[in-house]
């Protein structure tokens, strides 16, 4: 059966979502033990890629956040240059 005839099937069947769901955090379950496993193991990309979403409250995050003075928003000012031929002559 396809994805769509999946879908379709549980569109016209809603009490079996719950069976959808707990298919679904199996899976998940599956996936968090291969994790462990790895960072367990000692898997340094794994470890990173754990730490860098559940280690932030210790500070472990590769995201960067820019604000302005006191937490407001970032002030960009422009600059402007004005390239002067020596060779000119000056306006009055």
């Amino acid at each position: 059966m396809s994805r769509q005839g999946v879908y379709n099937w549980l569109a016209r069947h809603p009490e079996l979502e719950e069976v959808r769901k707990e298919a679904e955090d199996s899976l998940l379950d599956i996936a968090e033990g291969h994790v462990h496993t790895f960072v367990v193991n000692g898997d340094a990309k794994m470890i990173r890629w754990f730490l860098d979403r559940k280690g932030k409250d210790r500070g472990y995050t590769t995201r960067v956040e820019s604000t302005g003075a006191d937490g407001g928003p970032v002030s960009i000012e422009t600059i402007t240059r004005t390239i002067v031929d020596p060779d000119e002559e000056a306006p009055e």
